[in-house]
């Protein structure tokens, strides 16, 4: 008794894994009774091992769709990247054919230092004639100055460099300051009289003065201008006219005209 007990499992396991194969020889048997049994009893099985089969396709097909729409995805990044630098490229060449200046194209390849003492390198030196105070300029405006030059790169310190000061000058009133780079408070016009003629939305361009910058080179415009009690000069905001987060392409100005442009 504890002998059948112990072979029970094993025998069971053996008739299910014997059912199927004598299920497919009744199925095939000449007995018409035996056979529509045998194929009753094989149609579920056989549904189950066709849902395997089906979910495998899907799933291959599944994962094939996943991998396309991957590089779909990744061709579509590149090609909305290849729409923005060609607009870029057509901003900046609009603005080379525009300007009376000669101008030198370059390209931004890193940017180092502080808050407060922000520098670019491009990808263009001494064999490219680019030499150190050569002002750097974009469509929308002045960028900053060459500092260093070596013979196949440049360094440029940007507005956003607490020791760069431009000569500025207001466009509607032609009120002279000096634009400077004041972390953390942005962009200040100093030196301007508490009476002088300044309202919130003025633009304001280099004056030229000085002979470093070509005048008439977008700067930005007023975003504040109040005067303080007991001050000689006015607190006078500016809100620049780059964007220096997102300039990659920037020309290098190598010009002895100073006849002003974008000036009105």
């Amino acid at each position: 008794m504890r002998i059948g007990s112990r072979f029970h499992p094993v025998l069971i396991l053996l008739l299910l894994l014997g059912l199927p194969g004598l299920l497919v020889i009744a199925s095939r048997s000449g007995i018409a009774p035996l056979r529509s049994i045998a194929d009753s009893a094989l149609a579920p099985l056989e549904r189950a091992v066709e849902y395997t089969r089906s979910f495998a396709s899907i799933k291959n097909d599944n994962e094939e769709l996943r991998l396309l729409a991957t590089h779909l995805a990744i061709e579509n990044f590149y090609l909305k990247e290849y729409r923005f630098e060609n607009r870029r490229l057509r901003r900046l060449l609009e603005f080379r054919e525009e300007t009376r200046y000669e101008l030198i194209p370059v390209r931004v390849v890193a940017r180092t230092g502080g808050r407060g003492a922000e520098t670019w390198r491009i990808d263009k030196g001494e064999r490219d004639q680019i030499e150190p105070g050569m002002a750097v300029v974009t469509h929308r405006g002045l960028v900053g100055a060459i500092d260093e030059v070596l013979p196949h790169s440049s360094s440029i310190r940007t507005l956003r460099n607490q020791d760069m000061r431009v000569s500025a000058v207001d466009q509607r009133s032609r009120v002279v300051g000096i634009l400077a780079w004041q972390f953390p408070h942005g962009f200040r016009l100093l030196d301007v009289p508490s009476n002088a003629d300044l309202v919130e939305g003025d633009g304001v361009i280099s004056s030229g003065l000085g002979g470093v910058f070509p005048p008439g080179l977008p700067l930005g415009s007023v975003s504040e201008a109040r005067e303080v009690r007991g001050e000689v000069f006015r607190q006078i905001s500016i809100d620049p006219e780059v964007d220096f987060a997102l300039l990659e392409e920037v020309y290098v100005v190598r010009a002895t005209d100073l006849n002003p442009i974008n000036e009105e």
